[in-house]
Parts: structure tokens; C-alpha cells; sequence
């Protein structure tokens, strides 16, 4: 991080010194009195079951001087302390202005799914010839996006970040901290429905980006996706497309699988420019990978840049990660679910060769609001269709899963201990395990019972 002093911040913030100290810069921006240092900003943020204000002693006490807070507290005679209306807005607003001092260009990825896989490919892509920051974990919301932005510094060319937004009003936020050079929107499908109540609200509050973007960037969109034609005329910037169905700028054709991911033609703007092999697997990561390729040409990238970086794509931590076991075989995607997620890795299962068994272990999959039964069922005529053998479900809505199965070898778990219970009364050789659920069941705790 570049130096911020005093004025700056209330600059930024719009707020009052109601205390002067005797440290006037600093290099760290936290929200946490636990990582502070002698050279920090600390805000004092408010939660549904924290206040940070409690914690001010306790940040001095590790060195920090510094502090911004929205009740009027007086600390040390030693503390810079300023008044805000609110210390989350604030932070924001720091970081908007940090961002706006720094020369990166800026991409922003969203969307229902796969946003956190393209944000990793243009990552790969990008931090191959250039210094870059990026998105870590699931710091993409309005406390982590300033968290990212604050990563960066003057060297880095190229600042990637990921926003992840449950309520309408969110993406407007993040976006006008952001200020995107490059928008990516990778799918419009049902997630986050408690709040956004169904995919046309979904497709409304994506749409927001739109507010604090240039007319000069770009928004990158999926041709696909039955909400692009909304997205593109609410798009007030350039739009670039990516596909596979459809005539798109960036297009995947005469696709095939191999044991090690995925390998297709790349077409740009029509022109057939070789094969591509990635390593990752499934039509979703295909598009992931058009997007992140999109961006990074738009930027000015070369095209061979973008082929000899392929080699370095990771597949994330429990997004379809492959991982062997001893006589069999375990897909852990256990990230987080949702109905559109779900399909995507059930089609992909449902097209693994095996001498065994494909086996299921799917938890609730949460924040679909009234439509929570609806989509649980429909995952279960979807996989009537396929050949899984074996489901086991865990939780109270993933039994409406089982409800609709036919012909299914199918056992229902209130808990992961008994989840694993009936797969390791299931598993046999050469069998393979799909684990797919939303974040909060915690289904990777079966990979460690396994191992």
C-alpha cells in the first residue's frame, strides 16, 4: 500500500479530527485490532454481533494511533482519532480514493456463478508478465473489496477484484469503489433469491455495475445466458461477448474432455486463432475461461500470452478439485451450491467413465427463499435422468431431493456424521464421489474424514 496521511482520509471521509495525535500517515488500513501495527489506520466497523469500538484499547495497545469511529470516543492524548457518520461507509470511501490515486486498471468479476474461477484464470493470465493484486478468498464484499484495493500499490498494473452481493443496492456500492475498467458478468441464475427473489431481481441488481462505469470501459457478457439481451441495453459502456451456443467475440468450438480437463477451438471475432487445452474441467469453465481470455485481450494482452500462461490455471480449493483416494475417486466441490452450480457439476459427473459406481452426496443448497423446495426437487429430476447411482443427502432441504428420485439407491442424513456414515457403507472400488452444497454445511469435513 501506497502512504495515506491525515488529510487524506478526511479528505475521503468527509469527517472530523476530534482528537490530533501525534502520527499523521500510515501504510496499513485494518478492521481488525488483531493485525494492527504502529503504522495503521484502524476502523472501527459495527456487526449484527461485534462493535470494534470495543476494541480501540485494545488496537492501540498493539501500536496503532489512528483511528476513525462513529461514536465519539476520546482515546490517548497520543491518538489521531476522526468522527464518520458511519466507519463501514467510510472505509469505502477510503478506498475508492486509494483506488482512484493508483494507475492499475481495474476489473471487476461478478455474477451467480464462477466468478471466483475467472477471477483465478485472468489472475494466471495477467500476474504472468505483470505485477498484479487480486481478490484473496472471499474478500469480495464491502469489507473486503477495500481490503484488495488496498493490496495494491503504485508498481501494480493490473488490480482484480471479485463482488459478491446478496441485496439489491450492494453491487451500486462496491461498483462505485471499484470504478471498473473492465466489468465481467459471467451468468445471471437463481442465487441469493431470500433477498433478490428470483432471477429477474438477480439480473436488476447485477445491473447496477452499470451506474459507475465509463463510457470508454467494457463490460464483458455471456451470449448464452437468457438475461443478455437485458444486461446488454442496460450496458452504457462498450459490450464484448463470449459463448458457446452463440455467435460470440470470444467462442469455443468442437469441444472435447480429456482426462486432465478440457480442449476446444478459440475463435475471436470469427477467426478459428488454434486448439486450447485447459485445465479444468466442464462447458461452465470453458466460459469461465472465454471471459478471463476476453478481458485480458481487451487490455491489450497478446494472445500468445494468454496460451502460455494456460499451463499455470489452478483449478481453486473445493471447486471441482479432482483428488484421488485410494481405490477411488473424490470431486470436491463443496465451495458453495446453488441450482445453476449444481447442474454444471452433476453434468459433469454424470459424464465421467468409471468401472465403479458415481456417487452423490449433496447438502441444502441456501438463500433460495420460497423457491427452496421448488429447486431441491428439480436437482432431483435432473438427476433422474443421468447415471448417478447412489445419492446421499444431507439436511432438511436436500430431502426434497430425494423425494422426486427414481430407481436411485438413495439414503437421507440429518448431519455429516451420518452423511459419511452410509457413503462408506456405499464406496467400493473405482467408484467415483461428487460433494456438492452450499458453503455453510461444511461438506469438506467428509475429505478429512476420509482421509
Amino acid at each position: 500500500m501506497e502512504p495515506l496521511n491525515l488529510n487524506d482520509i478526511l479528505t475521503a471521509t468527509s469527517g472530523k479530527l476530534i482528537q490530533a495525535g501525534t502520527q499523521t500517515a500510515f501504510t496499513n488500513v485494518s478492521t481488525d485490532s488483531r493485525t494492527v501495527n504502529k503504522n495503521s489506520l484502524f476502523f472501527a466497523l459495527v456487526g449484527e454481533r461485534f462493535d470494534a469500538h470495543d476494541f480501540l484499547q485494545s488496537a492501540y495497545d498493539a501500536g496503532c494511533r489512528m483511528f476513525v469511529v462513529h461514536k465519539n470516543i476520546k482515546l490517548a492524548p497520543d491518538s489521531s482519532v476522526i468522527l464518520v457518520d458511519n466507519t463501514l461507509d467510510a472505509l469505502g470511501n477510503t478506498a475508492r480514493f486509494y483506488r482512484q490515486s493508483l494507475p492499475a486498471k481495474v476489473t471487476a468479476i461478478t455474477g451467480s456463478n464462477g466468478k471466483t474461477t475467472t477471477k483465478d484464470i485472468l489472475g494466471a493470465i495477467l500476474s504472468s508478465n505483470y505485477k498484479i493484486a487480486i481478490t484473496e478468498g472471499t474478500k469480495n464484499n464491502l469489507v473486503g473489496l477495500p481490503q484488495t484495493i488496498f493490496c495494491a500499490d503504485k508498481s501494480c498494473r493490473f488490480l482484480i477484484v471479485e463482488l459478491g452481493i446478496n441485496h439489491f443496492g450492494e453491487m451500486d456500492r462496491l461498483a462505485s469503489i471499484a470504478i471498473p475498467d473492465i466489468a465481467i458478468i459471467t451468468n445471471i441464475g437463481p442465487s441469493h433469491l431470500e433477498f433478490l427473489h428470483n432471477e429477474e431481481g438477480v439480473c436488476k441488481a447485477k445491473s447496477e455495475i452499470f451506474n459507475h462505469m465509463a463510457e470508454k470501459s467494457a463490460v464483458i457478457l455471456n451470449k448464452d445466458d437468457r438475461f443478455f439481451s437485458t444486461l446488454s441495453s442496460n450496458a452504457n459502456c462498450n459490450v464484448v461477448t463470449f459463448g458457446i451456443k452463440n455467435n460470440a467475440d470470444y467462442r469455443a468450438e468442437n469441444i472435447s474432455a480429456t482426462d486432465d480437463g478440457s480442449n476446444f477451438d478459440l475463435y475471436i471475432k470469427s477467426e478459428n486463432t488454434g486448439r486450447i487445452a485447459i485445465p479444468l474441467f466442464g462447458k461452465h469453465n470453458i466460459l469461465n475461461f472465454l471471459s478471463a481470455t476476453a478481458a485480458a485481450l481487451e487490455f491489450g494482452i497478446s494472445l500468445d500470452t494468454v496460451k502460455n500462461a494456460v499451463s499455470t490455471i489452478k483449478p481453486s480449493k473445493m471447486r471441482m478439485e479432482i483428488m484421488k483416494f485410494k481405490g477411488f475417486t473424490v470431486i470436491n466441490d463443496t465451495y458453495n451450491a446453488n441450482p445453476r452450480s449444481a447442474v454444471c457439476a452433476l453434468e459433469e459427473l454424470d459424464k465421467i467413465q468409471t468401472d465403479g459406481k458415481k456417487i452423490l452426496v449433496f447438502a441444502d443448497m441456501l438463500e433460495l427463499g420460497d423457491k427452496s423446495e421448488f429447486y431441491h426437487r428439480e436437482i432431483g429430476r435432473f438427476i433422474n435422468n443421468s447415471s448417478i447411482n447412489s445419492i446421499i443427502t444431507i439436511g432438511n432441504m436436500a430431502k426434497f431431493t430425494a423425494m422426486e428420485l427414481k430407481n436411485k439407491n438413495v439414503k437421507s442424513a440429518d448431519s455429516i456424521e451420518e452423511g459419511f456414515k452410509f457413503l462408506t457403507q456405499t464406496l467400493s472400488q473405482n467408484d467415483v464421489v461428487l460433494l456438492k452444497g452450499s458453503r455453510a454445511n461444511q461438506l469438506e469435513k467428509i475429505i478429512e474424514m476420509l482421509k
